[in-house]
C-alpha cells in the first residue's frame, strides 16, 4: 500500500509540472514587461511613458505593499477571434486590465480578482480571465497588480480552445489530487478507529486543512462562496494559508517526539506552533495581512529545514529510520521550492503556480508513510507482547498445576501421617514407661506435630485468596497468652504502654506471634532474657502498635536477615535442631494478609523480629471479606 501511495503520488507530482504547461506557440503574449509602484499612486498615463524592465513568463516579486505595473504585447489571433487573458494564482487581491478603447479615446478597465465575487467576474473559470480583442498585428495591454499576497503572477494570452483545455486539465489535475487525499484520509481515520492516537488525529485534521487549502489557492473555493461579500473569499484563503503550516508543524513535533532527547523538538516546535497560531490571529485581526502572509512563508521555509535538520540531529538513544531521513529530505526540497517563488527569492516557469499540489502532495505522502510504518512496528510490537504474554499465562498454568498437585500429595501425606501419630500417642501408657520415658515420647510425638502442621500451614500465604476478618482485641493480652501457652525456660521481660487494642483477626495474629515467641524460645541462648515489647508506632502516615520480640542466639547462631522469611530456610547452625524452615515463612505471608509488616535485624549480638500491625484492618470498615474456615482452623491448629 505505501509503495503504490507512492508511485501514484509521484505520478501525479509529474503531472503538476508537465500536464498543465500551455504550448509555447498557444501563447499569444510577444512581450513582458514590469514596472514597480512602490507608492502606489502611478496612473496609466503616468504608466504608458515609463521604462519598463524586462519580466520572464512569472513574476515573483514576494510579499510587498508596492504596486506592480505588467505591460504586455499580444498579438492577435490569425482568424481575428478574441483572446483570453489567462491570470494565476488566484489568490491575488486585484488585477486591474487597460486596454486601448477601440474610439481612441482613452482606455478602457476591468477588473478581477480574488476580491471580486465569483459571481460577478467576467469569466467562470478556476482562473483568473478576461477576454480581450487584440488588432492586428499586436495590441499592447497594461494589468496594475495590488495584493497583501505574494506578488506572484503569470499571465498568458489564449484562445478560447487553449483556454477550455488548460480549466480541463487543472479540473483533472485537482480530481488526481483530491483522490489521493481521500484515500489517504480514509486510510487514517480507519487506523484512528482502530487505535486513537494523537498524531494520527492531527494529521486527519491537518490533511482536511491542507485540501480547504489548495481548493482556495487554486480558485476552485471561490465559487461556493460566491454569493458573500467581496473579501470573503480573500479573508477565508488567507486565513487558510495560515492555519494550515500550523497544524502542519503540530504535526511534525509529535512525530519526533517519540525520539530522545526531545526538548529542543518540543520547545522549539510549540514556539513555532504558537507563532503559526499567532499570524492567523492577526489575518483575523485585520490591518496585518501582507505581514502575516509573509512571516507565515518564512515560518514554512525555516520549519522545514529545521525538521530537515533534526531528521539528521545526532539522537542518543534512537536515531530516526533512513526512510524518515528521506522523507524529510525530500519534503524540506519541495518546500524550498515551493516557497522560494512566494517569497521572491527564484522564479522556475509556469509550473511553480502548481506549487500547491506539489506541497502538499509531498506533505501528505511523506506523513503518510511515517504514520503507516509507526502502525506497522505497532502491530508487531502488539504481536511480540501477545507472544510473551501467552508464555507467561502458560507459565502460570503449569505452576498452578504443579501447586495443585503439590497441594494434593501434601495434603495426603499429612493426612497419613496424622493417623499413625494419634495411634502411637493412645497408645503411650505413662505407667508403664515412666515420667521421664513418657515425656521424652510425648515431646518427641509433639515435634513431629508441629512439623506436620507447619506443613500443612505452608500454602498459607499463597492459598489464601480472600481477606483477614476484623474484631477488636487487645494485642498485649494476646501476647501474654501465646508466652504462658508455651512456657519459656528462659525469663522473659515483657513491656508494654498498657492495653493496646486493635481491629484485626486475631487467630491470625496468634499465629504470627505463637510462631515468633516459639522461634526465641527454640534459639536462644539458654539463661539469656527475651525481650517482648509493645508500642504504638505510625507508619508511612497510618497509625499502629509494633510487637517485638528480642533474643540472644545460641548454638545455632544468628540467620541471614534477607532470607529468613524464605520458605524452607534455616540458617546453617540450627540443622541440628527440629524444625522445617516453614514458621517465619508462614508469619511473612499472614502478616501480609493482615495489611501489616514484619523485619528482621541483627544489632548488638541480638536477633530482633518487629510485627507491625494497623490499628484497623482497611477492609473492616466495609463487608469483611471471609477467610476459609479450612485456613482459619490450620492456623489455630499451628498456635
Amino acid at each position: 500500500m505505501p509503495l503504490i501511495a507512492l508511485a501514484t503520488i509521484l505520478l501525479v507530482t509529474l503531472a503538476v509540472v508537465y500536464v498543465p504547461q500551455v504550448p509555447a506557440e498557444a501563447d499569444h503574449v510577444v512581450e513582458r514587461a514590469v514596472i514597480e509602484d512602490p507608492a502606489g499612486e502611478l496612473r496609466i498615463d503616468d504608466v504608458v511613458n515609463m521604462a519598463f524592465a524586462s519580466m520572464p513568463a512569472v513574476l515573483a516579486a514576494s510579499y510587498t505593499p508596492s504596486v506592480h505595473w505588467v505591460r504586455l504585447r499580444v498579438r492577435a489571433s490569425s482568424d481575428g477571434r478574441p483572446l483570453v487573458l489567462r491570470i494565476r494564482p488566484t489568490f491575488l487581491d486585484t488585477v486591474t486590465l487597460f486596454e486601448p478603447d477601440p474610439e481612441g479615446s482613452g482606455w478602457r478597465t476591468r477588473v478581477t480578482g480574488d476580491m471580486v465575487p465569483y459571481g460577478e467576474r467576467e469569466v467562470a473559470a478556476a482562473a483568473l480571465a478576461l477576454e480581450i480583442a487584440p488588432k492586428q498585428p499586436e495590441t499592447t495591454y497594461y494589468l496594475r497588480l495590488e495584493t497583501t499576497s505574494s506578488s506572484l503572477m503569470g499571465v498568458q494570452a489564449l484562445d478560447w480552445h487553449e483556454m477550455r483545455r488548460a480549466e480541463l486539465m487543472s479540473d483533472a489535475l485537482l480530481v488526481g489530487f483530491l483522490a489521493i487525499t481521500w484515500c489517504i484520509l480514509l486510510w487514517s481515520i480507519g487506523n484512528f478507529v482502530a487505535r486513537a492516537e494523537a498524531i494520527t488525529f492531527i494529521f486527519i485534521v491537518s490533511q482536511i486543512c491542507y485540501m480547504l487549502y489548495v481548493l482556495a489557492v487554486t480558485g476552485y473555493l471561490a465559487p461556493f462562496v460566491s454569493s458573500a461579500s467581496p473579501t470573503t473569499i480573500n479573508t477565508l484563503t488567507n486565513i487558510l494559508v495560515c492555519l494550515t503550516p500550523a497544524v502542519g508543524v503540530m504535526l511534525h513535533r509529535q512525530v519526533f517526539l517519540v525520539y530522545a532527547p526531545a526538548r529542543i523538538v518540543s520547545v522549539v516546535g510549540g514556539v513555532m506552533c504558537a507563532f503559526a497560531f499567532a499570524l492567523t490571529g492577526m489575518v483575523l485581526a485585520g490591518g496585518y495581512t501582507q505581514l502575516a502572509l509573509r512571516a507565515n512563508s518564512t515560518l514554512i521555509f525555516v520549519s522545514s529545514t529545521f525538521y530537515f535538520a533534526m531528521a539528521f540531529w545526532p539522537w542518543k538513544e534512537r536515531a530516526p529510520s533512513i526512510l524518515l531521513r528521506t522523507l524529510y529530505g525530500v519534503q524540506a526540497l519541495a518546500f524550498v521550492i515551493s516557497i522560494a517563488p512566494l517569497l521572491g527569492i527564484i522564479s522556475m516557469g509556469e509550473w511553480t503556480l502548481n506549487y500547491p499540489y506539489i506541497l502538499v502532495l509531498t506533505y501528505g505522502a511523506m506523513m503518510f508513510l511515517v504514520i503507516h510504518s509507526r502502525a506497522k512496528e505497532r502491530e508487531v510490537l502488539e504481536s511480540e507482547n501477545q507472544a510473551r504474554l501467552d508464555l507467561v499465562s502458560q507459565a502460570l498454568d503449569s505452576e498452578r498445576r504443579q501447586r495443585d498437585i503439590q497441594d494434593r500429595f501434601t495434603a495426603m501425606l499429612v493426612h497419613e501421617i496424622r493417623n499413625p501419630l494419634s495411634a502411637i500417642r493412645l497408645s503411650a501408657d505413662p505407667a508403664s514407661l515412666g515420667p521421664e520415658r513418657y515425656r521424652d515420647i510425648r515431646d518427641a510425638l509433639a515435634e513431629i506435630d508441629a512439623t506436620v502442621e507447619r506443613c500443612s500451614m505452608g500454602g498459607v500465604a499463597d492459598a489464601l485468596g480472600a481477606s483477614a476478618r476484623g474484631a477488636r482485641f487487645d494485642v498485649v493480652e494476646a501476647l501474654r497468652e501465646v508466652v504462658a501457652r508455651h512456657a519459656p525456660s528462659n525469663p522473659v521481660r515483657f513491656e508494654a504502654e498498657g492495653p493496646m487494642t486493635v481491629e484485626n483477626d486475631r487467630h491470625m495474629v496468634n499465629v504470627v506471634l505463637s510462631n515468633l515467641v516459639e522461634n526465641a524460645i527454640k534459639y536462644a541462648r539458654p539463661d539469656t532474657p527475651i525481650r517482648l515489647d509493645c508500642r504504638r508506632v505510625e507508619k508511612d502516615g497510618a497509625r499502629g502498635i509494633v510487637i517485638s520480640v528480642e533474643n540472644e542466639p545460641g548454638r545455632a547462631a544468628a540467620p541471614d536477615p534477607r532470607r529468613v522469611f524464605d520458605k524452607f530456610y534455616r540458617a546453617p547452625g540450627a540443622r541440628s535442631e527440629p524444625g522445617s524452615g516453614l514458621g517465619l515463612y508462614v508469619v511473612a505471608g499472614v502478616t501480609d494478609l493482615l495489611s501489616g509488616t514484619i523485619d528482621c535485624t541483627i544489632a548488638d549480638g541480638k536477633v530482633r523480629f518487629d510485627f507491625w500491625l494497623p490499628l484497623v484492618l482497611p477492609n473492616s470498615g466495609g463487608e469483611p471479606a471471609a477467610a476459609s474456615a479450612e485456613v482459619t482452623a490450620e492456623a489455630e491448629g499451628h498456635r
